[in-house]
């Protein structure tokens, strides 16, 4: 085995097709070769794990981007997806009363809960926004694969109360975590932004504003989950309709759902 300059390690195998072990002189070209193997492998496994940093804090979709070149400022990308706006419910009052150490283990546990259930349906995570989480579900715009983004949404939404109803706050709080979640289909325009010396990869474009003004409609209504009519229509799930609502910055009232 070898090892880069970080302390990982790494293995080299060496296979003779006669089943023999290597002679005197296959060994001293063997050592001759290692230390440029040595230094190809070590680029590669760097490579790699900055990839793995990127994707951490960067997402996965950036990651790609960053990592293929796509770095100039005003490159966008349109996906087609189901958009979802979670949010913590009472994280202010939460704020207020707890330390500051206290709050981030809150907010570390609320995490712990949303993005693996998103992750697992095949969904991406694209924004933190203090305790509010962007996530997508990416459809190539058929009707099939529109219908399985928003039923992965859906079910993604169903699985992250589920489980804050049994989940035990670690900071000794006697209080259960509860969210709210917005759910819509669109269009995403994925792009890079920003100027002089720092830019960011973020979502922009008329559905993800929908979304959010259709998440503080969730703590208006009392409701865990809203979808919007253009996300109803995509699921087999059953839907009840609240009503018509005005959404700050839309002219048209929008038809505002509840699953059942």
């Amino acid at each position: 085995s070898l090892h880069d300059s970080s302390g990982g390690e790494f293995g080299v195998r060496l296979v003779w097709q006669s089943g023999q072990s290597p002679d005197a002189k296959e060994l001293e070209v063997i050592n001759h070769l290692l230390p440029v193997m040595m230094t190809v492998l070590e680029v590669k496994m760097l490579k790699r794990r900055f990839g793995l940093v990127l994707a951490t804090y960067a997402g996965e979709r950036p990651a790609r981007r960053i990592l293929d070149g796509q770095i100039k400022r005003g490159d966008v990308e349109h996906i087609y997806a189901a958009m979802m706006m979670c949010d913590l419910r009472g994280f202010t009052e939460r704020a207020i009363r707890l330390s500051s150490e206290e709050l981030v283990t809150s907010l570390n546990d609320y995490f712990d809960i949303v993005i693996p259930e998103i992750l697992r349906e095949g969904g991406e995570v694209l924004k933190f926004m203090g305790d509010g989480i962007l996530a997508i579900f990416p459809s190539h715009n058929t009707p099939e694969t529109n219908k399985e983004a928003c039923e992965c949404a859906l079910r993604v939404a169903g699985n992250i109360h589920t489980v804050m109803e049994d989940h035990s706050p670690s900071t000794g709080e006697n209080t259960t975590m509860d969210a709210v979640i917005a759910l819509h289909f669109g269009d995403v325009a994925f792009g890079n932004i920003g100027a002089g010396g720092r830019q960011d990869f973020t979502v922009i474009g008329r559905d993800v504003n929908l979304v959010s003004r259709i998440e503080p409609l969730c703590k208006q209504l009392n409701e865990e989950t809203l979808m919007s009519e253009e996300f109803a229509i995509h699921t087999d799930t059953m839907a009840e309709e609240l009503g018509t609502f005005s959404l700050k910055g839309f002219k048209r009232a929008r038809r505002i759902f509840r699953p059942v």
